[in-house]
């Protein structure tokens, strides 16, 4: 299988899912993205052949930890947001942890989205609005390489000249995931919304739509521009930002290699305002939501499903709170 930078699918974990429901045309409403995402998946309940999905002989163990206080229950379940058919079955005890969260948890709530409005914040966000082009912000070498992947794909040349920089790389992204038939629907935080919304479990969005397009749009050109590079030419980046295969990401989270997962977050630091922006900011607003479910006097039970990325290393999730008092195990 082709090699994907690290960086790279990273990048497009987190946005794709996103820029991929703002600009569908056939989706009336989010209700029906994550319908369709259960039905894709129904194999992991049903075992039923038909739906095509090869399934493991065991499940995919992922990363799973649980934390305790005051009568609460916080799983917390590192995901992938873009994968492909093979991520599924999982393993039981993620599966029982859904069972037993009175709340599920994940970084942007599908449910509840509004496409039109969607939209629009994409346009506003995404889109330059100052009168100048993709091309005034970028070189004229990286110009050329996404004019040439346009053309390579059947669309017309100009077709990114009104996106900024990230956004154009997140558009890439896409076309290049489903060349490597990996899917964002099959993900594994949407086939949880897709079982909450079947069993009307309510669903909390950490972060949200604005919060994540924010992220992206205060990088600097320099850096945007790097992040088209790594989805057109990772050769010419520095070696820091290495390569895997896709075939081993994969197989990192469905083996539950948590020492392959660090030294992957570990490939993030090649750029501190990348690292800043992504994983550090973020994880900080993260952890202050889940201490708060933590402290509540409700005892309840939560499934918090984010990307695994952000639960190992020294600025994850974990430990944050195992630096509050909170006692993290690992299931």
């Amino acid at each position: 299988m082709k090699k994907i930078n690290k960086l790279g699918l990273v990048t497009l974990g987190v946005v794709a899912i996103i820029s991929a429901s703002a600009c569908s045309n056939n989706t009336s409403n989010n209700a029906e993205i994550v319908q369709n995402n259960n039905e894709a998946t129904g194999v992991v309940q049903n075992n039923n052949e038909a739906t095509g999905i090869e399934q493991q002989s065991e499940g995919s163990k992922g990363f799973l930890w649980k934390v305790e206080n005051k009568g609460n229950t916080v799983y917390l379940l590192g995901t992938m947001h873009v994968v492909d058919k093979t991520i599924y079955p999982l393993r039981p005890e993620i599966e029982d942890a859904f069972n037993a969260a009175d709340y599920l948890g994940v970084e942007i709530d599908f449910t509840k989205v509004v496409p039109d409005e969607l939209a629009k914040l994409l346009t506003d966000v995404g889109n330059y609005n100052d009168g100048t082009t993709l091309k005034d912000h970028i070189s004229a070498e990286t110009y050329n390489k996404v004019t040439a992947f346009l053309k390579e794909n059947g669309l017309p040349e100009n077709s990114y000249d009104n996106y900024k920089a990230w956004y154009a790389s997140q558009q890439m992204g896409n076309i290049i995931a489903a060349k490597e038939e990996l899917s964002e629907v099959m993900g594994v935080d949407m086939y949880f919304m897709g079982k909450a919304t079947n069993e009307k479990k309510p669903v909390i969005g950490l972060e949200t739509f604005e919060s994540q397009y924010e992220v992206f749009n205060n990088f600097s050109d320099s850096l945007q521009e790097t992040l088209i590079l790594q989805m057109l030419d990772p050769d010419s980046l520095p070696s820091s930002t290495a390569e895997m295969a896709m075939d081993d990401i994969l197989k990192l989270w469905k083996t539950g290699d948590e020492k392959a997962l660090l030294e992957f977050v570990d490939t993030l630091h090649w750029n501190d305002e990348y690292f800043k922006g992504m994983q550090t900011d973020r994880n900080v607003e993260m952890a202050e939501k889940i201490q708060g479910y933590l402290n509540s006097d409700k005892k309840e039970t939560y499934m918090i499903a984010i990307g695994a990325s952000h639960y190992v290393g020294d600025s994850s999730v974990v430990t944050m709170l195992e630096k509050q008092g909170f006692k993290v195990v690992k299931q």
